[in-house]
């Protein structure tokens, strides 16, 4: 009997090429699918599309409830400002100066108002600002609709030449106080005396006319 011929050795590719095909490990048989082509995907987008429309509704929420309180704190806190000036009589009825009444206009408390005023004899001596005191100055709470007044000192030689006809110096201050929100207001003014008291005139280009909520 005749040997068959022998047959060449296999290489690695064909051997490759011939071994069947077995799936790596983690991955399944077959093409992956979309996510959208299994109800899992569909679960895992739809939690997802409601949890960015919490999120948006609660900024909004937010904003909206934030912007409805200050409207409401605007419309109910205190609002007190300067409405009428005079002459200050001392307790011998002698004119020692002039006098500046404010007022509570809004509708709660004012809490921790008071005053600090001047008189100067020429406009350029307005400050812009007047120093707040830390201590020492006696504060009070202002109803809605209260008043309350404060009288500013002139030398005696400027009140007789205002009483004799004469239009004579510049007062102004400043009035601070708190709403029963927490916040700390304070508002300016600035008047030119008239004479023997009986007006007041503003003083155009002051800059000892503003407030706090107009910033």
């Amino acid at each position: 009997m005749v040997d068959p011929e022998p047959r060449p050795a296999l290489t690695g590719t064909e051997l490759s090429k011939m071994s069947p095909k077995l799936p790596t490990p983690g991955q399944p048989n077959g093409p992956k699918k979309k996510w959208y082509e299994s109800p899992e995907g569909w679960k895992l987008a739809i939690e997802g599309l409601t949890l960015i429309a919490v999120v948006v509704y609660a900024v909004v929420t937010y904003y909206q409830w934030r912007d409805l309180r200050c409207n409401f704190a605007a419309e109910q806190r205190a609002w007190v400002m300067p409405f009428k000036y005079g002459e200050a009589v001392d307790d011998s009825g002698y004119v020692v100066g002039a006098r500046v009444f404010y007022r509570n206009t809004g509708k709660t408390p004012a809490l921790r108002a008071f005053a600090v005023a001047n008189w100067v004899p020429r406009k350029e001596m307005i400050p812009t600002r007047d120093t707040q005191p830390v201590s020492g100055v006696a504060s009070l709470s202002l109803p809605p609709d209260g008043e309350t007044d404060k009288t500013i000192p002139i030398p005696a030689d400027t009140v007789r030449l205002i009483m004799a006809g004469n239009s004579c110096g510049y007062i102004f201050g400043t009035v601070w106080y708190d709403d029963i929100f927490g916040h700390s207001h304070w508002v300016e003014f600035c008047a030119k005396v008239g004479p023997r008291f009986e007006s007041f005139l503003s003083v155009p280009g002051s800059p000892h006319e503003e407030a706090s909520d107009a910033q």
